[in-house]
């Protein structure tokens, strides 16, 4: 299911700018106390919710970096357990493969690409595709808060207002 429409994009806007944070938030930088969504933050994650499938808190088990068959990249699996299922529907451990990581003392970075780190949790924007699922918008779709218990219930919210305005607009 996504989540769409102008009523559901101002719910999750109005929401966010009642967040209590008070500096910007980058995309897969970690939260600390007293920060604050600024305009492209909070449009960022208006897109991304209305364009994900699943919205998640995951925690990284293990990252595996690799050559491609043709020896041509460098790819990293990453696999994941779902801590808690935010919106729609995760597998509860699923590996996600994306480019860059280091083989040898031979590193390839990827920009916007994701990278994550074994044993840390991130909030991750989903979509489905037809070999599994991928993070929405490379390292855009991670967040690494740590778990910051005030941008989490803040985020719930949201997630809980979109779906209910989403059930609304349906009928």
């Amino acid at each position: 299911m996504r989540i769409a429409g102008s009523a559901i994009l101002a719910v999750l806007a109005s929401s966010l700018l009642a967040m209590k944070f008070h500096a910007h938030v980058e995309p897969g930088q970690k939260i600390k106390n007293e920060h604050t969504l600024d305009d492209e933050a909070m449009q960022s994650l208006v897109t991304l919710a209305r364009q994900a499938d699943a919205i998640i808190i995951s925690e990284v088990l293990s990252a595996d970096s690799y050559w491609s068959a043709d020896r041509s990249l460098i790819l990293t699996d990453y696999q994941l357990r779902t801590v808690e299922p935010l919106h729609g529907r995760a597998p509860s451990i699923f590996t996600l493969t994306a480019e860059g990581g280091v083989v040898d003392d031979i590193r390839l970075e990827v920009s916007e690409g994701i990278k994550l780190e074994p044993q840390t949790s991130y909030v991750l924007f989903l979509q489905n595709q037809a070999n599994g699922v991928t993070v929405l918008n490379g390292s855009r779709g991670a967040y690494n808060v740590g778990l910051h218990q005030s941008f989490l219930k803040e985020l719930k919210s949201i997630i809980d207002s979109v779906e209910k305005e989403s059930r609304h607009a349906k009928q």
